[in-house]
């Protein structure tokens, strides 16, 4: 079996977003051969919104699987028109899939990152020194909850940039933070906040946060929380639960 992978390069200000991380983390473990679309005789498509529909004539002798990271909004509607009939579908969690409603009975997979970089060690099992609380975002949109964190009154210290940060005396702004850093900043709080105020399909700060260990207080607005809730094994085990279901 020989395999193509399509998804968007990143962000327009050069960014790569959680969608493209996931991607390249299923492409580093893939078991199959990764080739170009003429050769490949199963195709996966990941979010795809510079993606033309002059591909779909390529598309119509393969396997074709849908790998849902967002709620395609933003894809050419002639894309989706055909991939919603033709293609199997993957989604990153029930609400997602929900919220998507022309495949209440596509697939559900988490997506594919290094969870496990986000546990604690033995030596900070040992001897934790949690306090205080945090949040994590782009803030690059209203919908990613600022009002309500800046509303709650706790003091807070915010990572992360964009327009829509939370605001007030009780938050303390530190900025970005490379991502390979995260953990351990995660390891130093007793309590991730992230309250959305729209739907956020799966939310990998939420799982990267209870990976970590804090406490999470979020809403029924992320997807994630339906994993650490039900199965959270299956964050584990997302690359292998892919590839077993698209290359068999």
């Amino acid at each position: 079996m020989t395999v193509a992978f399509i998804y968007d390069p990143g962000c327009l200000d050069g960014s790569r977003g959680g969608a493209e991380l996931a991607m390249d983390e299923l492409l580093e473990c893939a078991p199959v051969d990764i080739t170009s679309m003429a050769e490949a005789d199963t195709v996966v498509i990941g979010n795809c919104a510079t993606i033309r529909p002059s591909i779909i004539p390529d598309l119509e002798d393969k396997k074709v699987w849908r790998y849902h990271h967002d709620l395609s909004r933003v894809e050419h509607p002639d894309l989706r028109a055909w991939l919603d009939v033709n293609a199997q579908h993957i989604f990153s969690s029930p609400l997602h899939r929900d919220l998507y409603r022309d495949h209440p009975d596509g697939h559900l997979i988490p997506p594919c990152f290094t969870l496990a970089e986000f546990k604690p060690n033995r030596q900070i099992r040992r001897h934790p020194s949690r306090n205080g609380a945090c949040t994590v975002g782009s803030w690059q949109g209203p919908g990613k909850g600022a009002r309500l964190l800046s509303e709650l009154g706790v003091p807070l210290d915010c990572y992360g940039t964009g327009a829509f940060q939370p605001y007030g005396a009780h938050i303390q702004q530190l900025g970005p933070v490379e991502h390979s850093k995260l953990p351990a900043i995660l390891w130093q709080y007793e309590t991730f906040y992230f309250l959305p105020t729209v739907p956020e399909p799966f939310g990998r700060c939420v799982a990267e946060a209870w990976a970590a260990g804090a406490t999470v207080i979020t809403n029924d607005n992320v997807g994630a929380k339906y994993w650490i809730e039900h199965e959270p094994d299956k964050m584990f085990s997302a690359a292998q639960d892919f590839w077993s279901l698209v290359a068999p």
